[in-house]
């Protein structure tokens, strides 16, 4: 499993991505050197409207994309706690799909506590219930 954002995929990758079409091919060069999973975080396409974002999940299984609301704050670890969410999900039996929308809701839920809270540092602890157990959805949807 390897997690870039855009940014990081399309050094990866070698290439520059700005439509789905690209950066799925782009995620099936990362592939073939090795990682059999790949969360790609904080992706911005020509299609990502204004103010959002989107996070693709792809696998021998298929490729699914989230899409959830920018925040106005950006804290340290999100990438971290990102990685380590999805992969729980994954541990968890999760399909990719399920993996990636749990995610999405987890994570968002964090770095929104922490927007609204005015804090640098992740609320970590004051979301873990939302951690646990996402009180949000975000449904991901199969791009192939």
């Amino acid at each position: 499993v390897i997690t870039p954002n855009h940014f990081e995929l399309d050094f990866l990758a070698g290439a520059e991505t700005s439509t789905y079409d690209e950066l799925l091919d782009a995620v099936e060069e990362v592939r073939r050197s090795g990682p059999s999973v790949v969360l790609v975080t904080s992706a911005v396409l020509d299609e990502t409207p204004e103010g959002m974002l989107d996070m693709v999940a792809v696998s021998e299984a298929g490729a699914w994309r989230t899409r959830f609301p920018r925040l106005d704050v950006n804290p340290p670890g999100a990438g971290d706690l990102t990685t380590a969410v999805f992969l729980a999900n994954l541990l968890d039996g999760r399909p990719l799909d399920e993996a990636l929308a749990r995610t999405t809701a987890s994570v968002f839920a964090v770095v929104a506590a922490t927007a609204e809270a005015g804090e640098r540092e992740l609320r970590i602890i004051q979301s873990q219930d939302e951690l646990a157990s996402p009180s949000r959805t975000f449904e991901a949807e199969r791009l192939r």
